[in-house]
Protein backbone atom coordinates (compact mmCIF):
# COMPACT_ATOMS: atom_id res chain seq x y z
CA UNK A 1 0.00 0.00 0.00
CA UNK A 2 2.72 2.74 1.36
CA UNK A 3 4.02 3.27 -2.36
CA UNK A 4 1.02 2.75 -4.03
CA UNK A 5 -1.51 5.18 -3.19
CA UNK A 6 -0.01 8.65 -3.91
CA UNK A 7 3.01 7.92 -1.59
CA UNK A 8 3.85 9.02 1.77
CA UNK A 9 3.39 12.25 3.64
CA UNK A 10 5.15 13.41 6.57
CA UNK A 11 4.65 15.77 9.19
CA UNK A 12 7.22 17.90 11.77
CA UNK A 13 7.18 20.37 13.93
CA UNK A 14 9.71 23.16 14.86
CA UNK A 15 9.09 26.03 16.95
CA UNK A 16 12.44 28.80 16.86
CA UNK A 17 13.94 28.76 20.35
CA UNK A 18 13.99 31.85 22.32
CA UNK A 19 17.36 34.60 20.78
CA UNK A 20 20.11 34.04 22.87
CA UNK A 21 19.06 30.77 24.82
CA UNK A 22 20.92 27.94 25.69
CA UNK A 23 18.21 25.95 23.27
CA UNK A 24 18.80 28.77 20.50
CA UNK A 25 22.68 28.01 20.97
CA UNK A 26 21.90 24.23 20.67
CA UNK A 27 19.31 25.01 17.31
CA UNK A 28 22.43 26.62 15.44
CA UNK A 29 24.68 23.70 15.49
CA UNK A 30 21.83 22.24 12.74
CA UNK A 31 19.05 24.53 12.69
CA UNK A 32 15.69 22.90 12.60
CA UNK A 33 14.29 23.81 9.11
CA UNK A 34 17.48 22.38 7.51
CA UNK A 35 17.03 19.07 9.82
CA UNK A 36 13.52 19.00 8.28
CA UNK A 37 14.97 19.52 4.26
CA UNK A 38 17.89 16.72 5.15
CA UNK A 39 15.32 14.24 6.72
CA UNK A 40 12.86 14.85 3.50
CA UNK A 41 15.31 14.33 0.91
CA UNK A 42 16.27 11.12 2.31
CA UNK A 43 13.45 9.88 2.59
CA UNK A 44 12.81 10.65 -1.09
CA UNK A 45 15.82 9.17 -2.00
CA UNK A 46 13.95 5.78 -1.00
CA UNK A 47 10.43 5.97 -0.76
CA UNK A 48 8.16 8.24 -2.53
CA UNK A 49 6.73 11.13 -0.83
CA UNK A 50 3.33 12.65 -1.17
CA UNK A 51 4.06 15.72 0.85
CA UNK A 52 6.01 17.19 3.48
CA UNK A 53 4.56 19.34 6.16
CA UNK A 54 6.19 21.79 8.86
CA UNK A 55 4.23 23.28 11.76
CA UNK A 56 6.42 26.15 12.50
CA UNK A 57 5.94 29.69 13.88
CA UNK A 58 8.63 30.92 11.98
CA UNK A 59 8.18 32.56 8.14
CA UNK A 60 11.58 30.91 7.21
CA UNK A 61 10.69 29.14 3.26
CA UNK A 62 12.26 25.75 3.17
CA UNK A 63 12.16 24.33 -1.03
CA UNK A 64 9.36 21.37 -1.34
CA UNK A 65 8.06 21.78 2.42
CA UNK A 66 4.83 23.33 3.00
CA UNK A 67 4.52 25.13 6.16
CA UNK A 68 1.59 25.10 8.61
CA UNK A 69 2.37 28.49 10.26
CA UNK A 70 1.07 28.46 14.40
CA UNK A 71 1.94 31.01 17.05
CA UNK A 72 4.43 29.86 19.77
CA UNK A 73 3.46 27.55 22.21
CA UNK A 74 3.16 28.49 26.19
CA UNK A 75 6.36 28.52 28.20
CA UNK A 76 6.77 25.46 29.87
CA UNK A 77 4.32 23.17 27.65
CA UNK A 78 6.43 22.53 24.56
CA UNK A 79 5.63 19.12 24.48
CA UNK A 80 1.72 19.67 24.95
CA UNK A 81 1.61 22.22 22.56
CA UNK A 82 3.01 20.03 19.83
CA UNK A 83 0.52 17.12 20.74
CA UNK A 84 -1.83 19.98 20.30
CA UNK A 85 -1.06 21.30 16.96
CA UNK A 86 -0.26 17.73 15.27
CA UNK A 87 -4.07 16.72 16.40
CA UNK A 88 -5.21 19.90 15.28
CA UNK A 89 -3.77 19.27 12.21
CA UNK A 90 -5.11 15.83 11.71
CA UNK A 91 -8.40 17.34 12.44
CA UNK A 92 -8.21 19.64 9.03
CA UNK A 93 -6.11 17.70 6.65
CA UNK A 94 -8.26 14.66 5.52
CA UNK A 95 -5.05 12.69 3.99
CA UNK A 96 -5.69 10.04 2.03
CA UNK A 97 -2.23 8.85 2.07
CA UNK A 98 -0.27 7.59 4.52
CA UNK A 99 1.71 9.62 7.04
CA UNK A 100 4.70 9.87 9.03
CA UNK A 101 5.27 12.30 12.34
CA UNK A 102 8.16 12.19 13.33
CA UNK A 103 11.21 14.91 14.64
CA UNK A 104 13.30 16.50 12.16
CA UNK A 105 16.51 15.21 13.79
CA UNK A 106 16.31 11.78 11.82
CA UNK A 107 17.60 10.38 8.49
CA UNK A 108 15.85 7.55 6.24
CA UNK A 109 18.53 4.95 5.39
CA UNK A 110 16.31 1.90 3.84
CA UNK A 111 12.56 2.15 2.53
CA UNK A 112 9.53 2.41 4.73
CA UNK A 113 7.15 1.99 2.72
CA UNK A 114 6.65 -1.68 3.34
CA UNK A 115 5.01 -1.09 7.03
CA UNK A 116 1.66 0.28 5.15
CA UNK A 117 1.26 -3.05 4.12
CA UNK A 118 0.57 -4.16 7.44
CA UNK A 119 -2.66 -4.29 9.52
CA UNK A 120 -2.58 -0.89 12.03
CA UNK A 121 -3.59 2.56 12.52
CA UNK A 122 -0.94 3.80 14.15
CA UNK A 123 2.78 2.04 14.60
CA UNK A 124 5.21 3.51 17.12
CA UNK A 125 8.62 2.37 18.21
CA UNK A 126 10.27 1.11 21.16
CA UNK A 127 13.05 2.01 22.93
CA UNK A 128 15.08 -0.97 24.85
CA UNK A 129 16.43 -0.50 28.08
CA UNK A 130 14.34 1.95 29.34
CA UNK A 131 11.60 0.97 31.62
CA UNK A 132 10.57 4.17 32.41
CA UNK A 133 10.26 5.38 29.00
CA UNK A 134 9.63 2.14 27.10
CA UNK A 135 8.45 3.77 23.75
CA UNK A 136 9.86 6.60 21.25
CA UNK A 137 7.73 9.30 20.81
CA UNK A 138 10.25 10.36 17.75
CA UNK A 139 8.60 8.94 15.17
CA UNK A 140 4.87 7.88 14.50
CA UNK A 141 3.34 5.90 11.23
CA UNK A 142 -0.39 6.65 10.58
CA UNK A 143 -1.87 4.14 8.05
CA UNK A 144 -5.30 5.72 7.58
CA UNK A 145 -7.09 2.82 7.00
CA UNK A 146 -9.53 3.67 10.01
CA UNK A 147 -11.06 7.29 9.11
CA UNK A 148 -9.77 10.00 11.32
CA UNK A 149 -7.35 7.12 13.07
CA UNK A 150 -4.64 10.39 13.61
CA UNK A 151 -7.04 12.62 15.45
CA UNK A 152 -8.11 10.19 17.53
CA UNK A 153 -5.17 9.54 18.54
CA UNK A 154 -3.70 12.55 18.86
CA UNK A 155 -6.59 13.45 21.14
CA UNK A 156 -5.98 10.45 23.27
CA UNK A 157 -2.54 11.67 23.75
CA UNK A 158 -3.67 15.33 24.36
CA UNK A 159 -6.35 14.16 26.89
CA UNK A 160 -3.72 12.04 28.63
CA UNK A 161 -1.12 14.42 29.16
CA UNK A 162 -3.57 16.54 30.42
CA UNK A 163 -5.00 13.95 32.87
CA UNK A 164 -1.74 12.63 34.21
CA UNK A 165 1.43 14.68 33.23
CA UNK A 166 1.32 18.07 33.31
CA UNK A 167 3.70 18.19 35.11
CA UNK A 168 6.22 16.99 32.43
CA UNK A 169 3.75 18.97 29.72
CA UNK A 170 7.34 21.19 28.78
CA UNK A 171 9.59 17.52 27.71
CA UNK A 172 8.93 14.11 28.75
CA UNK A 173 5.04 14.11 28.59
CA UNK A 174 4.73 12.84 25.07
CA UNK A 175 7.25 9.90 26.22
CA UNK A 176 5.35 8.84 29.21
CA UNK A 177 1.67 9.38 27.36
CA UNK A 178 3.10 6.16 25.12
CA UNK A 179 3.72 4.34 28.43
CA UNK A 180 0.96 5.16 30.08
CA UNK A 181 -1.55 4.24 26.50
CA UNK A 182 0.09 0.71 25.80
CA UNK A 183 0.25 -0.30 29.79
CA UNK A 184 -2.41 1.18 30.65
CA UNK A 185 -5.21 2.26 28.52
CA UNK A 186 -4.70 -0.30 25.98
CA UNK A 187 -5.00 -4.40 25.35
CA UNK A 188 -3.03 -6.60 24.19
CA UNK A 189 -4.78 -8.48 20.80
CA UNK A 190 -1.14 -10.07 19.34
CA UNK A 191 2.84 -9.77 19.25
CA UNK A 192 3.26 -6.38 19.40
CA UNK A 193 -0.50 -5.15 18.69
CA UNK A 194 -2.44 -3.23 20.74
CA UNK A 195 -5.83 -1.96 20.85
CA UNK A 196 -7.41 1.34 22.55
CA UNK A 197 -10.05 3.29 21.66
CA UNK A 198 -11.10 1.18 18.49
CA UNK A 199 -7.39 1.79 17.16
CA UNK A 200 -4.87 -0.58 16.29
CA UNK A 201 -1.62 0.31 17.77
CA UNK A 202 1.53 -1.31 16.38
CA UNK A 203 4.92 -1.26 18.19
CA UNK A 204 7.77 -1.64 16.35
CA UNK A 205 11.45 -2.78 16.65
CA UNK A 206 13.01 0.83 17.43
CA UNK A 207 16.93 -0.42 16.66
CA UNK A 208 15.58 -0.63 13.20
CA UNK A 209 12.59 2.20 12.76
CA UNK A 210 14.20 4.82 15.34
CA UNK A 211 17.66 3.98 16.26
CA UNK A 212 19.62 6.85 18.43
CA UNK A 213 23.66 6.07 19.09
CA UNK A 214 24.29 5.03 22.24
CA UNK A 215 25.06 8.21 25.11
CA UNK A 216 24.79 10.82 22.18
CA UNK A 217 27.14 9.59 20.06
CA UNK A 218 27.23 8.28 15.96
CA UNK A 219 30.59 7.58 14.17
CA UNK A 220 30.63 8.88 10.56
CA UNK A 221 33.17 6.01 9.43
CA UNK A 222 30.10 3.62 10.16
CA UNK A 223 27.47 3.39 7.60
CA UNK A 224 24.31 2.37 10.06
CA UNK A 225 22.26 -0.49 8.79
CA UNK A 226 19.08 0.64 10.03
CA UNK A 227 15.95 2.20 8.32
CA UNK A 228 15.57 5.33 10.74
CA UNK A 229 18.45 7.08 12.29
CA UNK A 230 17.66 9.35 15.09
CA UNK A 231 20.45 11.85 15.60
CA UNK A 232 20.01 12.82 19.20
CA UNK A 233 21.72 15.36 21.64
CA UNK A 234 25.57 16.32 20.69
CA UNK A 235 25.21 14.00 17.10
CA UNK A 236 23.08 16.87 15.81
CA UNK A 237 25.70 18.21 13.20
CA UNK A 238 26.43 14.37 12.33
CA UNK A 239 23.71 14.62 10.59
CA UNK A 240 24.78 16.70 7.68
CA UNK A 241 27.53 14.49 6.97
CA UNK A 242 25.82 11.05 7.11
CA UNK A 243 23.19 12.37 4.61
CA UNK A 244 26.69 13.32 2.44
CA UNK A 245 28.26 10.44 2.28
CA UNK A 246 25.93 7.95 3.00
CA UNK A 247 22.43 9.26 1.47
CA UNK A 248 22.81 12.08 -1.21
CA UNK A 249 24.04 11.45 -5.13
CA UNK A 250 26.97 12.96 -4.00
CA UNK A 251 29.73 10.80 -6.25
CA UNK A 252 32.47 8.91 -4.33
CA UNK A 253 35.55 9.28 -5.20
CA UNK A 254 39.49 7.35 -4.29
CA UNK A 255 39.71 10.56 -1.51
CA UNK A 256 36.03 9.63 0.01
CA UNK A 257 37.56 7.29 2.90
CA UNK A 258 39.54 10.16 3.53
CA UNK A 259 37.01 12.72 3.19
CA UNK A 260 35.27 10.33 5.87
CA UNK A 261 37.95 10.14 8.19
CA UNK A 262 38.82 14.04 8.01
CA UNK A 263 35.37 15.08 9.14
CA UNK A 264 34.99 11.89 12.17
CA UNK A 265 37.67 13.50 13.60
CA UNK A 266 36.42 16.99 13.43
CA UNK A 267 33.02 16.19 14.09
CA UNK A 268 34.30 14.22 17.44
CA UNK A 269 36.21 17.13 18.82
CA UNK A 270 33.48 19.53 17.95
CA UNK A 271 30.85 17.23 19.76
CA UNK A 272 33.40 16.80 22.90
CA UNK A 273 33.51 20.98 23.00
CA UNK A 274 29.78 20.54 23.42
CA UNK A 275 29.25 18.88 26.72
CA UNK A 276 29.47 22.00 28.81
CA UNK A 277 26.40 23.51 26.64
CA UNK A 278 24.07 20.92 27.04
CA UNK A 279 24.71 20.31 30.66
CA UNK A 280 22.95 23.71 30.47
CA UNK A 281 19.82 22.60 28.90
CA UNK A 282 18.31 21.63 32.50
CA UNK A 283 15.38 21.41 31.10
CA UNK A 284 16.02 18.75 29.33
CA UNK A 285 18.08 17.04 31.29
CA UNK A 286 16.02 17.11 34.59
CA UNK A 287 14.35 13.31 35.01
CA UNK A 288 10.72 12.58 34.43
CA UNK A 289 8.26 12.29 36.61
CA UNK A 290 7.54 8.15 37.45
Amino acid sequence: MGSEVGGISILSTYFAPLVGSVAANIDAILPGPEQAQLMGQSFSQRNQLARQYLITDTDIHIPNIERIVVEKPLSGQLTLEILRRQRDFFKHNANPTPIIVCDTDLLFFKSVSHLFDMNFDIAITRRHGNRTMPFNSGIFFVNNRTPNAGYRFWTLQVQTIERCFMNDAGWYGDQLVLTKIITDLATPVGKDMYEVDGLKILVLDGDQYNFSPNREHSYLFLRPNVHVYHFKGRSREFMRYFYRFYISSEERDIFTPLKILFHSIRLELSRKKLKGLYLQARERLSPAAT
